[in-house]
């Protein structure tokens, strides 16, 4: 990037700064609290529709959303098809009466 910039700026660039100091914070002990859908109803104001809504149609202009749906399937090993999907996608399944999620 910065070669293309110099190539066609009519200014020299400033030298490229050094990089900063790393810290060392230590260990960070995690522990599970709650799924993301265990405590869904706690993350915000839901909105309702029959069908998935843009993010600006809500007033979500950068970030995620999270849709929300169940679905019957019809045999053992049904393949979920989500036909126009634009930027990154992850699916999460409960599984039985565990809380297990997958991403896909």
């Amino acid at each position: 990037l910065r070669s293309v910039l110099e190539r066609y700026s009519a200014a020299s660039l400033p030298p490229i700064p050094p990089n900063p100091e790393k810290a060392r914070y230590g260990d960070v002990l995690l522990r599970r609290v709650e799924t993301l859908f265990d405590g869904i109803e706690q993350i915000g104001n839901a909105v309702r529709s029959s069908k998935p809504l843009a993010m600006e149609s809500v007033g979500q202009m950068f970030g995620f959303l999270l849709y929300a749906s169940k679905y019957t399937t019809k045999d053992e090993g049904s393949t979920l098809f989500i036909p126009k999907f634009a930027d990154k996608g992850y699916v999460a399944t409960k599984l039985g009466h565990h809380n297990k999620e997958s991403a896909a």
